[in-house]
């Protein structure tokens, strides 16, 4: 990837699509453009932004698993 694409991706798209579709999670890969383009989408949405997560829980609630780095 090429920092022009980086700085040209359509953030307000992705966040646009995230909302009309409902959804409860959007996910990325921990890349260098997921951790760029997730934050900024969480800001868009006003919501929270959890990165570098191992685990996934479920089950009538949402939770992310993210090591303890000691």
């Amino acid at each position: 990837l090429t920092l022009e694409w980086i700085e040209a991706t359509p953030v307000s798209d992705l966040a646009a699509l995230v909302k009309e579709s409902g959804a409860k999670a959007c996910f990325a890969a921990a890349s260098s453009t997921g951790k760029d383009l997730i934050p900024r989408v969480a800001a868009l949405l006003d919501c929270t932004s959890f990165g570098d997560c191992t685990a996934i829980t479920g089950g009538g609630s949402f939770g992310a698993v993210r090591p303890i780095l000691a």
